[in-house]
């Protein structure tokens, strides 16, 4: 039988060996790039959408150079991570789940999810910090 026999018997050690090897090669392949995006990432987020901050990086790069969203937040992600970046640049995880936390006090459908989380963008707006404002501004009603 080929292959590496620890992988084969699925030992922890190997296990953990093979993922930290392809983590430090994920690494070194985003440091050949991290000039590209990550002065712009730590400038512009959180203040500006991933949409926005995305438009701005890909601006000046060659289309073979370019990112896309879900590769440039697995890249913050993994910086944030190793602390090459500010937790501030990571959102949530979930952004639908920390917004459902709030949701009672709003009292809004889960249908409506989608334009809060449009909303977020705009610099200091906090959905949590605004259904608090709310709920002590107009007592019980929203609660």
């Amino acid at each position: 039988m080929e292959g590496n026999p620890g992988l084969r018997a699925k030992d922890s050690a190997a296990l953990r060996k093979v993922r930290l090897a392809r983590r430090d090669g994920y690494i070194e392949r985003l440091n050949e790039t991290a000039q590209d995006w990550v002065p712009h990432v730590r400038r512009l987020r959180p203040d500006l959408a991933w949409e926005d901050v995305l438009r701005i990086i890909n601006g000046p790069l060659r289309e073979v150079r370019r990112w896309i969203q879900r590769r440039l937040l697995r890249a913050v992600q993994a910086y944030v991570r190793d602390g090459v970046l500010p937790a501030g640049c990571w959102p949530a995880p979930d952004v639908a789940k920390s917004m459902t936390a709030c949701l009672p006090l709003l009292q809004v459908s889960r249908a409506r999810i989608p334009v809060l989380h449009s909303i977020r963008s705009v610099p200091g707006w906090n959905l949590c910090a605004h259904a608090h404002h709310l709920a002590e501004r107009d007592g019980s009603r929203f609660r």
